[in-house]
């Protein structure tokens, strides 16, 4: 098995660079590994930047981890999360459904009006063109949020 530099074992790994967004584009042994994918990511290449990150995991109709895409990179209290942005990208990977997670690196997991806002909106275009949203993730100093667990996401 290949590693990228994050650290998850992976089936196969190619490494696309668009624009100012990089793809690592993958395929995991189990859909488990999105946690552990986005809380590494998180943890070990975000959380010392002390700003929030906004970005996508892209899965097939398997379940298969098919690519990443860092977004968006903010301020140390919030970062801009266009729901034609996450679409577009969804799109480029031929995902049909995505995970969704950003970081908040100086305060708490708990969601603020804006992200239980901007997560509707991106639901609601994803739905209307067959892309499910499984899940928003909060990764703050304290703890991290499913913001599906929380009831956000139907």
């Amino acid at each position: 098995m290949k590693q990228i530099d994050i650290g998850i074992p992976l089936v196969s790994t190619q490494i696309v660079a668009v624009g100012e967004v990089t793809y690592y584009t993958s395929r995991a042994s189990r859909i488990d590994d999105v946690i552990g994918l986005i809380d590494k990511l998180v943890k070990e290449k975000l959380s010392n930047t002390g700003v929030e990150h906004f970005g996508i995991i892209g899965v097939n109709k398997d379940n298969d981890i098919i690519g990443i895409a860092l977004l968006s990179k903010g301020s140390d209290k919030r970062t801009s999360a266009s729901p034609r942005e996450v679409v577009k990208h969804a799109l480029m990977m031929n995902a049909t459904a995505v995970f969704l997670f950003h970081n908040h690196p100086k305060d708490t997991a708990a969601p603020s009006k804006i992200d239980i806002e901007i997560t509707q909106r991106i639901v609601l275009a994803c739905d209307q063109l067959g892309i499910d949203v499984l899940d928003h993730y909060i990764f703050g100093t304290d703890k991290t949020i499913s913001m599906y667990r929380e009831n956000y996401i139907d």
